[in-house]
């Protein structure tokens, strides 16, 4: 449904069409990109977004990993004994 303006040749959408904007899987409550919790767009810069994930699944790790031993949080997890060692050390490594 999209139409071609004849002097430039670009694509645009109909003019008076109605169009949902319910966000992504980044934002849990599903209300639309203007409350999105993110500071970029994950179509804008997938690289970052992957980033942002794996930060978030390590922190739940971490936190999760709390008063387990090393093979008892890899088993918990379903992670190997020395992802849960890089995860920890990576931790170590960002805290100020």
């Amino acid at each position: 449904m999209c139409t071609t303006t004849p002097s430039t040749g670009e694509r645009s959408l109909p003019p008076y069409d109605k169009y949902s904007d319910i966000g992504c899987e980044a934002n849990p409550v599903k209300l639309g990109c203007l409350s999105c919790p993110l500071p970029f767009c994950k179509y804008d810069d997938p690289g970052a977004y992957r980033n942002w994930q794996h930060r978030k699944h390590r922190a739940r790790v971490i936190a999760g990993a709390e008063g387990l031993s090393i093979p008892q949080a890899a088993q918990e997890f379903g992670l190997t004994e020395r992802t849960i060692y890089r995860y920890k050390a990576k931790a170590k490594e960002e805290r100020p």
